[in-house]
């Protein structure tokens, strides 16, 4: 049985490059480098200038042109600086599947930046107020974005908690952690929160998809999980990455969180680490690897 993040179509980079120019000859593209490859995405890097974005798998399709027409109204909303799409394909030949060419952004993958608990905390304020910006954009704003409601069910508690317990049992198998009985508050809690569905959320926020530059939060990519749910899903990015001492900045700044979505986002986290953990092993990418276990470590503790 495959992994949720086998690709259905891959693209190398000589084809990559091919690809843009032939369909984008304006941008005289004569280098490329794989940037990473995600669960839904190829990512590369053109003359040290643009990023172009290639589907793994077909689901990945409406993600990213989801982000060709929510990003640029977005633009003017945020604080620090997120993708802005220059270049859409529809597909081709070559590729079946749309692509997606961005202007490169200043800074490096926070999960590559083994960033200290002190650069951390710094960065709460500027997280809480990017994500206390793009949840006040209105319904209004991005009318026409084709923004589903939660379709995923990403805070169904129950679905949550069973996948993390066969997760745990996983990374305990991988030798990762000895026991995970300190995780059984989390897991034995009942979740009662009603999902409001009517906030914009990024919907996919972690350590790949922050960028630092001088230890300071630089900018935010990876739009493609924005959809119409509950602000937990992003919040749940204060838990997973900023050490305890840094939430009462971070609440702070954001302002109201209700104790149970604060709960929900929780659970979200450690399952999405727990996720993340096996990513990476099956992988071989230690720095998210390295990211993960940091956040096992803050809910052991904590």
């Amino acid at each position: 049985m495959g992994n949720l993040w086998d690709a259905e179509i891959a693209i190398s980079s000589e084809n990559a490059l091919r690809l843009i120019q032939k369909t984008f000859p304006e941008i005289r593209a004569k280098s490329i480098c794989e940037l990473g490859i995600g669960w839904d995405n190829s990512a590369f890097l053109i003359d040290e200038t643009y990023v172009f974005r290639f589907p793994r798998r077909k689901c990945a399709i409406p993600l990213l042109q989801r982000e060709h027409l929510t990003l640029p109204i977005l633009q003017e909303s945020v604080s620090i600086s997120i993708p802005n799409p220059v270049y859409f394909s529809s597909g081709s030949d070559g590729f079946p599947y749309p692509f997606l060419g961005y202007q490169l952004l200043p800074g490096k993958m926070a999960c590559r930046c083994d960033l200290s608990e002190e650069d951390r905390a710094r960065m709460a304020n500027d997280l809480a107020l990017f994500l206390k910006q793009i949840h006040a954009t209105s319904l209004t704003q991005v009318k026409g974005c084709e923004l589903p409601f939660d379709e995923l069910e990403r805070l169904n508690s129950k679905y949550l908690i069973d996948r993390l317990q066969v997760s745990l049992k996983n990374i305990k198998n991988l030798g990762y952690i000895e026991d995970f009985s300190c995780y059984n508050p989390i897991l034995n809690k009942t979740y009662d929160k009603k999902l409001l569905q009517n906030t914009v959320v990024h919907g996919d926020v972690h350590v790949k998809h922050l960028l630092v530059k001088k230890s300071k939060l630089a900018g935010v990519i990876d739009f493609g999980d924005i959809h119409i749910g509950d602000i937990a899903v992003d919040l749940a990015i204060a838990h997973s990455f900023l050490p305890q001492k840094a939430h009462v900045i971070f609440r702070k700044t954001y302002g109201h969180i209700e104790d149970k979505t604060w709960g929900l986002a929780r659970l979200r986290a450690l399952y999405g680490a727990s996720i993340i953990v096996e990513y990476s092993h099956d992988r071989n990418d230690q720095d998210f690897l390295r990211e993960a276990l940091y956040t096992l470590r803050l809910f052991r503790v904590s």
